[in-house]
């Protein structure tokens, strides 16, 4: 249904089949997608951070500049809208005071935007393992494309946040009353739950680069790895680049998704 040239035209535009998708719900989604408008056109410093670093440049995203709805640690969601069709519908909701706030002092605006792009272009996506460290890519300084994936749902931070505020009013309780000796365990639990996330931090990003090292240096690794499912990235980390044409070459006949990888990055090595 598609020739090469339309699925490497949709590719750049950050329209990308998510897994299982087939050519008859990607048509419906794209035929919806061109009779949208949309809401505000993104500055060509956030496309020229997502091309470089993804190649897309989405201009058919939907962002509104809102402020209710937002957690007030959040900068900006991206919503979905599942449509019943197979496909979905994805929209950026950025705070509108952002460059006012205390958060553009660590999250400046084109970053936060460019990070939101890789969660809505991913839409289709049930992906969650490595979609925050592809994400925090965007982001300007090192430490934070390291720690900054350390969570990796707004339910893990809203847990983190609540265990945190139990502890601190268990240890102001324990000043005033006899407390049982087990309440001390409370005061634990958000440093063993953030323990547990920084293993796992440390495993996810060490087969995240291992990922991208195994597939053969290709200068758009970053790029192929936002188009991967998380468990063709953990495949992907521990395989050689044979194993990886192998399967490459399995999955393109069979595969929407695996068709458009083949003839944007790798038809050319064939």
């Amino acid at each position: 249904m598609f020739t090469d040239e339309e699925l490497i035209w949709w590719n750049r535009r950050g329209l990308i089949p998510g897994p299982g998708q087939t050519e008859v719900q990607f048509a419906a989604k794209i035929e919806l997608l061109e009779g949208l408008e949309s809401d505000k056109i993104v500055s060509r410093q956030v496309f020229a951070l997502t091309s470089r670093l993804f190649d897309i440049a989405p201009d058919w995203l939907s962002v509104i500049h809102r402020r209710k709805g937002l957690s007030f640690w959040e900068g900006a969601v991206t919503w979905q809208d599942q449509r019943p069709e197979g496909y979905s519908i994805p929209a950026i909701q950025i705070r509108e005071d952002l460059s006012r706030s205390f958060l553009s002092r660590y999250y400046p605006e084109d970053e936060v935007l460019a990070h939101e792009i890789v969660h809505a272009v991913r839409a289709d996506f049930e992906e969650p393992a490595f979609e925050e460290i592809l994400a925090y890519q965007t982001a300007h300084q090192r430490w934070r494309r390291y720690f900054g994936p350390l969570l990796q749902q707004p339910r893990e931070t809203q847990v983190f946040l609540g265990l945190l505020l139990l502890a601190v009013l268990t240890q102001w309780l324990s000043i005033i009353f006899d407390l049982p000796s087990w309440c001390s365990f409370v005061v634990w639990l958000p440093w063993l739950v953030l323990g547990c996330g920084l293993g796992r931090l440390y495993r996810n990003q060490r087969l995240f680069q291992r990922c991208l090292q195994n597939l053969g240096g290709k200068k758009e690794g970053l790029a192929i790895a936002l188009r991967l499912t998380d468990a063709e990235i953990r495949f992907f980390a521990h395989s050689s680049w044979h194993e990886i044409r192998e399967y490459i070459e399995r999955e393109k006949g069979k595969n929407l998704r695996w068709k458009m990888l083949f003839v944007a990055y790798f038809k050319e090595s064939s």
